[in-house]
Parts: structure tokens; C-alpha cells; sequence
């Protein structure tokens, strides 16, 4: 379905799916893509694949993207994740719960149908169980899996007992003063 067509229902599933997902991604939550894809008022064709537990009604993953035509990278059209210059992390949002079923419900279908002839997402976590998942699955299943780059993700890392001159040995003589008189400045207020 196009992600502007889900209905109440389809959007409870979904938020219920990126809050229990294995990792959380907001730019793939229905409070991100909706609007954003509302404001793009664009005609590209974009789909929500969707695992669903035809028991239950559960999603279990789903997957965002738009089939782009080949190109020299791919002479093929492949899926690929939204494009936007304001996404800025691709990849599915998956049950923590059926995490495997979910991406191999995901793959299977990827090889039952002729559109596209696979998934390239260009800000994919690489070391993330998910990742992880994803490459074992495809593996289990005889698709190829290939990562053409990679690069480390800034990130915080918070130590216990961390105090904040701690923090400021971390900056510049120049940022620590700057910061300090910041500081004194809303201490003041």
C-alpha cells in the first residue's frame, strides 16, 4: 500500500510495530513519513511492505521504499529505501519479538514477485542485530547480501559517575571556556 492510504487501523499497526520494534527508526514511523510524504507532493511510487501474522493481525515488519528503474550501479530496479534529504537512516522496522519470520516473510516475497530485483538501502546500521539478521536470513534463503561501504555513526557514550568537568576535558580550551560562560549566563537568568 502506499503509506498515505493506510487507514487508522493500518496506522495503530504501525506505530504498535516502531514502538516493539528490535531497532527503533524514526524515519520510518508513521508520525515521520506521513507528513514528510505529504509535504514532498511527489508522484514517485512508494509501497509499505508489510509482514503481517495473518493470525493475529500482528505486523511484524515492514519495509518503505520506492522502486527505482536501473541504473549503471544496477541494471535491474531495485527497492530502495525513501530518499530524502531529510532521512537519514534507512532499513525495516522488525518485531523484536518475530524478528526472524518477519524479515524472512519480507525476503520471501522479495523473491516470489518480478517488479523489483532487490532491496538497496543506503544508510543501513552495519554491526546492528537487525543487520545482522537480515544478512543470516538472506543467507538462509540464497540471496546475496552485499555491503559496497561503510562508515561509524557518531555516538555518545555516557560512563558512570561522569562529571561534568569530566565531559568538558573532552572539548577544546576555547569550547570549555565558551560552554562555561554559557553556563553562567543561564545560571544568572
Amino acid at each position: 500500500m502506499h503509506p498515505l492510504d493506510a487507514s487508522a487501523t493500518d496506522v495503530a499497526s504501525w506505530r504498535a510495530l516502531a514502538s516493539n520494534a528490535i531497532e527503533p527508526n524514526v524515519f520510518l514511523s508513521p508520525e515521520f513519513v506521513q507528513p514528510l510524504l505529504r509535504e514532498m507532493k511527489t508522484d514517485r511510487r512508494l509501497y509499505l511492505l508489510i509482514a503481517e501474522d495473518l493470525r493475529t493481525g500482528e505486523w511484524l515488519g515492514l519495509s518503505l521504499f520506492e522502486v527505482s528503474p536501473w541504473s549503471i550501479f544496477s541494471p535491474f530496479p531495485v527497492a530502495t529505501g525513501l530518499v530524502s534529504p531529510y532521512v537519514f537512516q534507512h532499513g525495516w522496522l522488525i518485531s523484536c519479538r518475530h524478528a526472524r519470520r518477519a524479515i524472512g516473510a519480507l525476503f520471501r516475497h522479495q523473491l516470489e514477485q518480478r517488479q523489483w530485483h532487490g532491496f538497496h538501502f543506503k544508510n543501513l546500521p552495519i554491526g546492528s542485530i537487525q543487520t545482522y539478521l537480515m544478512e543470516a536470513v538472506a543467507r538462509q534463503l540464497g540471496i546475496s547480501f552485499t555491503i559496497s561501504c561503510r562508515w561509524e555513526r557518531a555516538e555518545y557514550v555516557v560512563r558512570r559517575n561522569q562529571t561534568v568537568d569530566d565531559l568538558l576535558q573532552g572539548c577544546s580550551k576555547s569550547r570549555r571556556k565558551s560552554l562555561k560562560r554559557c553556563r553562567r549566563h543561564l545560571e544568572g537568568l
